[in-house]
């Protein structure tokens, strides 16, 4: 039997540390990056990385090369030496300390972020388009006419897919779990069996549930534009639920979620209805120009309103600094 603080990937050396993410003891970067611990070391730092990438703030070239430097630094071993340095982020005594001031300046400002790529939508690059899911003919599958509240509801999903999207940096598959919970935090259509009566409405309640959420955070502008690049076409829209289903399918198969069980079967049920819907003679053009121009109106309002928050900023500014120079705090007396 093995004692408790076992390295529990090569189980011959005693620990010296524990993954954040499994709680795993482990004795060197070795184990650390071993076969049998890669997939979840790889998805803990890009996951932190994902996060950080979300401040969406910019950094320098020194910074960048500075950040690449110390990253270098981590993949270099010694699997002999004592002053063997562990990936634990939750250790940055570890590293020597110019390289931790550096680390510790990038983490604090947001700015290590930049040091990734971002992703390019394929609703935008035109390239790499997910193929589509294969269902049955939607005549043998449902009996009579859909209600036209169908894209609306359709939307709902198409904006919280855009919006996770965007979030992971097009990653989805990298961390299926959370976002598929992303997505059904979202998206009320998923998770409640929503049912809305306007554009307007659909896209207030993933603005709402965005807002409101501690897990995801959203830039409102970016979503509702993607939505317009996809809702453009019957064929994107399709995409983007396959991709949906696709994460399901993954999720169910890498991951035992009782809690998620239920909630995933529906889910993949509402996506395979509108997959089958805009395979049919019953999907309209007019309606998706018709909600294409919504949102196009919530977009020049959506500017409108930041272009007149920015006046007033600076008008306030104009008046603060008029007051300033006018107060005299300390009058000279002659």
């Amino acid at each position: 039997m093995l004692h408790a603080s076992t390295c529990a990937i090569c189980l011959e050396k005693q620990s010296k540390y524990m993954c954040p993410r499994c709680n795993v003891l482990y004795c060197s970067l070795k184990c650390y990056q071993s076969d049998k611990h890669i997939k979840c070391s790889e998805l803990f730092y890009k996951k932190c990385c994902i996060d950080e990438l979300n401040n969406d703030k910019t950094v320098t070239e020194t910074q960048r090369i500075q950040m690449v430097n110390i990253l270098k630094r981590f993949e270099k071993e010694d699997s002999d030496s004592e002053s063997e340095l562990s990936l634990d982020v939750n250790t940055p005594e570890e590293l020597n300390a110019e390289d931790r001031e550096n680390f510790e300046r990038l983490l604090h400002e947001g700015k290590i972020g930049g040091l990734i790529l971002r992703w390019e939508p394929w609703w935008i690059s035109l390239t790499d388009v997910p193929t589509h899911f294969v269902t049955n003919a939607f005549d043998k599958l449902y009996a009579g006419n859909p209600d036209v509240r169908v894209y609306n509801n359709m939307l709902n999903v198409i904006l919280s897919f855009c919006g996770i999207c965007r979030f992971y940096n097009g990653d989805l598959f990298d961390l299926p779990e959370l976002a598929f919970q992303s997505l059904i935090d979202l998206s009320d259509v998923l998770s409640n069996d929503f049912v809305f009566e306007s554009v307007s409405l659909a896209l207030n309640s993933v603005k709402m549930r965005s807002t409101s959420s501690r897990n995801i955070e959203i830039n409102i502008f970016t979503m509702i534009t993607d939505a317009v690049c996809v809702f453009s076409k019957i064929d994107f829209c399709i995409s983007a639920f396959s991709t949906c289903i696709r994460l399901i399918t993954c999720v169910k198969k890498l991951f035992n979620c009782a809690k998620l069980k239920s909630i995933m079967y529906r889910s993949k049920k509402k996506l395979q209805y509108f997959i089958a819907f805009l395979q049919s003679s019953h999907a309209s053009e007019n309606y998706f120009k018709n909600v294409v121009s919504d949102l196009e109106l919530e977009i020049r309002l959506l500017e409108a309103e930041n272009e007149s928050h920015q006046k007033l900023s600076e008008m306030l500014e104009k008046v603060r600094l008029k007051n300033g120079k006018e107060k005299v705090l300390v009058q000279e007396i002659e």
